[in-house]
């Protein structure tokens, strides 16, 4: 793999050194590229959405989110994303979420911080490209706070994920690589279900 100048500053290691971040992009780059493919972001940025299928999204987004708090130890304010899309989704019109889906958080084995740094990686990662879709919703004058990350410092999160990445051991690179995967997975899981 070819490492840039860019990844070599992010990671502080030496030229030549790839680092778990590193890992983390190839890992899980097949789900997180089916993610980016799925209908929800279709509409999305088709040009052509409508505020039922923003308010799809942002159910994807509440769903997973609620998954992935199951997970102890993850630090990221997911709470916190949880009540900014209920506010957005109640400026759209849409009141009730009474939606609920139980993901197999048994089959994560590992140290715990290197679950929640997976999942971390991902649940601030999403919430990092969300802002893409929230200048197509905001096209439109739809409610963004979720996906603008208002309230939540989004690139002090990302910074703390990076720092985590260069404290963990390589013992535990496969728990963090599998917690990634499986938050992808529970994440295209919601978007599947999140259809209204």
């Amino acid at each position: 793999m070819q490492i840039s100048t860019k990844d070599v500053d992010r990671c502080q290691g030496e030229p030549g050194t790839i680092c778990l971040m590193d890992h983390l992009r190839v890992y899980t780059r097949g789900t997180h590229d089916e993610l980016h493919t799925h209908l929800v972001f279709k509409w999305m940025f088709s040009g052509k959405a409508t505020a039922r299928h923003y308010a799809t999204t942002l159910v994807g987004f509440y769903l997973a989110l609620r998954e992935v708090s199951r997970v102890s130890m993850v630090s990221s304010n997911i709470e916190g994303r949880i009540n900014s899309i209920k506010n957005d989704l109640e400026q759209l019109g849409f009141r009730s979420l009474g939606l609920s889906l139980s993901g197999d958080v048994a089959g994560l084995h590992g140290g715990p911080e290197a679950i929640a740094l997976g999942i971390d990686y991902v649940v601030v990662g999403s919430s990092r490209g969300g802002r893409a879709i929230a200048r197509c919703a905001s096209k439109y004058k739809w409610p963004t706070a979720f996906l603008m990350g208002e309230n939540i410092n989004l690139e002090r999160e990302w910074n703390q994920v990076v720092q985590k990445s260069l404290e963990v051991p390589h013992v535990y690179h496969g728990d963090v690589l599998r917690a990634a995967d499986w938050a992808f997975s529970v994440y295209k899981k919601c978007f599947d279900r999140a259809v209204l």
